[in-house]
């Protein structure tokens, strides 16, 4: 039963995590409108660092991820794109914010639809909120 258990708590989290890349996509679109850009960003905040901390989650369970884990860290990166075009890169030795990454906000709803995909294919999941994938196959 701990391995049933185990596997099908692995799919809730990557669920979480399909979604929470949904929503961002759908956040920087509210970005992009100019339409109260202030509570955009809150929410475009919010639900980074919700996709965030169940991408770390699923990292941590007893599973090795191997490659997977380093592609999902690749399209989430170290923070989200922001709407000036740049993205944290890393952490200096004093502790201080590198933002010296270029990512436009494009560009990172593009990582978000390729992260749901990743998603899908290595946990098989079954939910699927906020489901992108469709538009992965209709790019160019």
């Amino acid at each position: 039963y701990a391995a049933i258990i185990a596997s099908n708590w692995e799919k809730v989290i990557a669920e979480a995590a399909f979604k929470y890349a949904g929503a961002v996509h759908g956040d920087i679109d509210k970005l992009k409108s100019g339409e109260n850009p202030e509570k955009a960003l809150r929410y475009y905040a919010k639900h980074w660092g919700e996709l965030k901390g169940f991408a770390m989650a699923l990292q941590t369970g007893k599973q090795d991820l191997g490659d997977t884990a380093t592609a999902i860290n690749d399209l989430i990166g170290f923070g989200p794109a922001m709407p000036d075009g740049k993205m944290v890169s890393g952490i200096d030795a004093e502790g201080h914010f590198l933002r010296d990454q270029d990512m436009t906000l494009e560009a990172y709803q593009a990582n978000m639809i390729a992260l749901q995909q990743l998603l899908l294919e290595r946990f098989d999941l079954k939910s699927r909120a906020y489901d992108l994938t469709e538009e992965l196959a209709k790019a160019p």
